[in-house]
């Protein structure tokens, strides 16, 4: 925070364009890089390595949010599909179990049209039929 400081307030004191305190604001902006430098290596070494994703908790996490029903949007339009992702909160159950068990889609459909892996990739087929 110190030198933010030093070289705000040396280069107001820098007159007429000539930079005469230009020594100082080289050394804190050198300093502040090299600390910047070390703290980005112990972040690295202390807190991102050996970090690992619980990929089943993800994938739960992405198969019930309520934007998973966009895609429904054009089949069933976007009353039904508010209406499903309203009963997923609820009751906690997947919006793709809910369109099985509804008979709006076939377990087939479901398992292409609402894969979450597949929704967070970009795609130029909004229903995925691979045309």
């Amino acid at each position: 925070v110190g030198n933010d400081v030093a070289v705000t307030v040396a280069n107001s004191h820098s007159n007429l364009d000539l930079s005469t305190m230009m020594p100082v604001m080289h050394h804190n902006l050198q300093q502040s890089i090299e600390v910047l430098a070390n703290v980005s290596r112990v972040f690295a070494h202390r807190c991102i390595d050996g970090l690992s994703a619980n990929v089943a908790l993800l994938r739960r996490n992405a198969e019930m949010s309520a934007a998973i029903v966009t895609r429904l949007n054009p089949i069933i339009g976007y009353e039904k599909a508010a209406e499903l992702a309203k009963e997923s909160g609820r009751t906690g159950v997947p919006i793709k179990q809910l369109v099985v068990e509804r008979k709006i889609l076939t377990a087939e459909e479901a398992d292409r049209l609402l894969d979450a892996r597949t929704l967070t990739e970009p795609s130029e087929d909004l229903l995925g039929s691979g045309g």
